[in-house]
C-alpha cells in the first residue's frame, strides 16, 4: 500500500471544519486521557462507507458545534493497532467508519459494526457533557 498524505486527505474531506481536524495516523501521538471534548475517527481511506463517515461527521461536527469545542482525529485503520482492546474498545476490521466520542479522557460512546449510534444524537450528547 502506498502511503498517504492523511493531512491533505482531512483537508479536503474535512474542509467544514476548518483547522478542527487532524491527522495521527496511528494515534502515537493522542493519548485518550489528554482530550476534553473530541471525536476520534477509524478510517479505512479505501472504504467508500467509510469515507462517507468522516465527511459526515465533519458535517456533523460543523453544523453542531458552532463555538468550536470539538475536536477531531482521524486514524488510518491500516497503521493502528488493535483498538479492541482497551482503552478504545472499537472494532476495526470492517473499515466501517469507527468512532470514539471523548470527554475528559472517557469514551462517553462508540460506533463500530457492533454498535452504531446515531451521529447527531450522540455529538450532540457530547456536547452538552462538554459544555456542563
Amino acid at each position: 500500500m502506498t502511503d498517504l498524505d492523511g493531512d491533505a486527505i482531512i483537508a479536503k474531506y474535512c474542509n467544514a471544519l476548518g483547522g478542527r481536524a487532524r491527522y495521527d495516523a496511528d494515534l502515537s501521538a493522542t493519548v485518550l486521557a489528554d482530550l476534553s471534548c473530541a471525536i476520534v475517527m477509524v478510517n479505512a481511506f479505501w472504504s467508500g462507507p467509510s469515507m462517507q463517515t468522516l465527511v459526515r461527521i465533519a458535517n456533523v461536527i460543523a453544523d453542531v458545534d458552532v463555538d468550536c469545542r470539538i475536536e477531531l482525529i482521524v486514524c488510518d485503520t491500516d497503521h493502528i493497532p488493535d483498538l479492541s482492546l482497551e482503552p478504545w474498545g472499537l472494532n476495526t476490521l470492517g473499515g466501517y467508519g469507527e468512532i470514539a466520542w471523548v470527554h475528559n479522557g472517557q469514551i462517553v460512546a462508540r460506533r463500530d459494526p457492533g454498535r452504531d449510534p446515531d451521529l447527531t444524537t450522540t455529538t450532540c450528547s457530547l456536547l452538552a457533557s462538554c459544555e456542563a
